[in-house]
């Protein structure tokens, strides 16, 4: 059977195209086969000075004129960098707390041991009964209307725990670091307070 020209013409153009791609394929593969892969980089990492230094400019002082780049010699020696002043908030500091006065923690100077104020060696570690108790400049009096609100806005911790008491009353404890606030109230009005050491 005869083939024409054209016919002819497409067979060579399909066989070339196709010697092309198996051309492109091998020459890609040969290439990926051949080429070193590349080192793995790690970013650089930039790393915060140890202290900022800052130069006056230098002072002509007669002699040899100090360069801008050398820095003074009371820098080269190794002197340690005084930690930045930090001043705490008003609500960061801790609560000066005190019943009748009296804080946990003062000598036997301030007051006499008692049934109500219970010593450790020479310093008062709980004060068991007390008609005022006074937080920052707060101040509570036994026989006031209670405003637990503002109590526990000036007490530094929000834990509360609360338990009824034989008498009638309501007893709340709050829990500071190392000393436990509580607070006995009945019919709306505080009736006694006291601070002990916290379990």
């Amino acid at each position: 059977m005869r083939r024409n020209r054209g016919e002819c013409f497409l067979v060579t153009c399909a066989t070339l195209g196709c010697l092309f791609v198996v051309a492109s394929c091998c020459a890609i593969g040969a290439w990926f086969y051949f080429h070193k892969k590349a080192s793995e980089v790690r970013p650089m990492v930039h790393q915060t000075p140890a202290r900022t230094v800052e130069l006056n400019p230098p002072v002509s002082t007669g002699g040899r004129p100090e360069r801008p780049e050398d820095p003074p010699a009371s820098l080269l020696t190794n002197s340690p960098t005084p930690a930045p002043q930090y001043t705490p908030s008003y609500e960061e500091l801790p609560a000066t707390i005190s019943a009748d006065g009296l804080m946990v923690g003062m000598t036997r100077a301030a007051t006499a041991p008692s049934k109500t104020h219970i010593f450790q060696g020479n310093t008062l570690a709980e004060i068991r009964e007390a008609h005022s108790l006074t937080v920052n400049a707060q101040q509570w009096q036994a026989g006031q209307k209670a405003d637990l609100a503002a109590l526990r806005k000036a007490l530094p911790t929000r834990r509360e725990s609360q338990k009824s008491e034989r008498d009638g009353s309501i007893r709340h404890s709050f829990p500071q670091t190392g000393l436990e606030v509580q607070v006995w109230i009945r019919n709306g009005h505080y009736q006694r307070f006291a601070l002990l050491k916290a379990l």
